[in-house]
């Protein structure tokens, strides 16, 4: 696919801050680790490092896109050449022109797990297994969250510098590793309300992620949200077009208040559930 950029080397330069989280070039202190500001301190120090010698200059790329996909390991992508073309095959994005490799680790755990990752890959800090979004120093389950602890986002910093932002997942739009865009929660697994409140929580206190995507600072600005998850969105008493019904006690219907919210905006909005080629083509992205 190819990307709409004025520069390459500026894409290059804004991928090396979204990534630069996740590596580890030197023996870390622990204590270090559960601090947010190391993580950025690190990630200005490797970045102009590399940029003394390997850039003669840095433009503004005009678009970004980040493809995170699950399950990159090498012996994962070694799979995926082989069957793809043979072992002399190559993936598109062993062509690109810059590459690396990243270590992907949890703060409180060597395996991690999508929405650590995530966070990691979106916001350059590093944080705790199950957490969204949220400092080190946040443990999953917690129920007080600080707001002194949520983390910024990329998508954030993009809306923030005029751009449109969206994003689309194989996996349901409330997942980990697409939360991390848009909100903030000390548990990946709390995709709707209830799962919110049979944890003991406050809704109040710490909205469920679908509610985050409608209702947040980031999230009701997405010009697009593609992927699956509808039930999280939806009442238990009501059904979705397929006739799953849905999961939330709190009686609403977000995909309702959505379109309700674009409407009375005077955006163009439209929710589709089939015909994602067809319908698509429609608008003028």
């Amino acid at each position: 696919m190819s990307l709409p950029l004025t520069n390459r080397i500026g894409l290059a330069s804004a991928s090396l801050v979204l990534l630069v989280g996740c590596l580890s070039l030197a023996t870390i202190n622990a204590h270090e680790e559960h601090d947010a500001h190391y993580w950025k301190h690190m990630a200005h120090e490797l970045l102009f490092e590399k940029k003394d010698y390997t850039m003669q200059k840095i433009n503004i790329a005009k678009n970004i896109m980040v493809f995170v996909g699950a399950g990159m390991s090498q012996a994962t992508v070694t799979a995926a050449r082989s069957y793809n073309g043979g072992d002399n095959a190559t993936l598109a994005f062993e062509n690109l022109k810059w590459s690396g490799n990243a270590r992907t680790y949890c703060v409180d755990s060597r395996v991690p797990d999508s929405a650590c990752a995530g966070t990691a890959i979106l916001t350059g800090v590093k944080s705790n297994f199950g957490t969204v979004a949220t400092d080190p120093t946040v443990n999953r389950g917690d129920c007080t969250l600080d707001p002194a602890k949520k983390l910024a986002s990329i998508a954030k910093w993009a809306l923030e510098a005029g751009k449109a932002v969206g994003f689309a997942t194989t996996s349901r739009v409330t997942s980990g590793s697409s939360a991390a865009l848009y909100a903030n929660s000390p548990d990946s697994r709390w995709e709707n309300d209830a799962d919110v409140s049979a944890a003991g929580c406050n809704v109040a206190n710490v909205p469920d992620i679908a509610h985050q995507l409608i209702h947040g600072d980031i999230g009701k600005h997405f010009k697009v949200i593609l992927g699956g998850g509808r039930k999280q969105f939806l009442p238990t008493t009501e059904t979705d077009s397929s006739g799953g019904r849905g999961l939330r006690t709190d009686g609403k219907n977000l995909v309702r208040e959505w379109q309700q919210s674009r409407g009375a905006g005077g955006a163009n909005a439209t929710y589709i559930t089939t015909a994602v080629r067809t319908t698509l083509s429609r608008f003028p992205f």
